[in-house]
């Protein structure tokens, strides 16, 4: 029997162009979960409509990753962090899916429900419908690696 997950690893996007790469870092990621601590498990999931579906995926784990593309300015591949209330508060409409993500959080948190950690990976892409390129996908892989290994280690030390 396979622990009780307590980090979903959530891609939002579409299959289309540039929208995908949450989906493709999240997929990827499926395949070859980081070395997580004993007793803190993992699973991934692909949302490709945050309104109605991302509140149901932020119930039953202890910590929630969200992994999307963002057209910021800087080069493919680089992912910003932004973790807890600050999802919401800077970023309330941080969606091209219509209601924002830091809406969706608000109302969870509201209805008590929510995980106790969230982090946002907004993953830098050039344009939409422009794939990253393998170093940028590397770069990107690596980095939300690091960050779900980080977010295992402070769930162990709690558990």
């Amino acid at each position: 029997m396979s622990p009780q997950p307590v980090i979903r690893i959530i891609g939002i996007g579409s299959p289309f162009g540039a929208d995908r790469t949450g989906w493709e870092l999240v997929a990827a990621l499926g395949r070859a979960l980081p070395g997580l601590p004993r007793g803190v498990a993992a699973e991934t999931v692909l949302c490709r409509a945050p309104a109605a579906d991302l509140p149901g995926h932020l119930r039953g784990v202890q910590a929630v990753v969200l992994v999307d593309a963002v057209r910021d300015g800087r080069a493919p591949g680089t992912v910003c962090a932004v973790s807890g209330g600050s999802v919401a508060r800077r970023h309330p409409r941080l969606s091209g899916h219509g209601i924002g993500l830091g809406d969706v959080l608000d109302l969870v948190c509201a209805l008590g429900e929510g995980p106790r950690s969230v982090s946002l990976l907004g993953v830098s892409v050039a344009g939409e419908g422009v794939p990253l390129t393998r170093a940028g996908r590397r770069r990107a892989l690596d980095a939300v690696r690091r960050r779900i290994e980080r977010i295992a280690a402070e769930l162990e030390s709690v558990c």
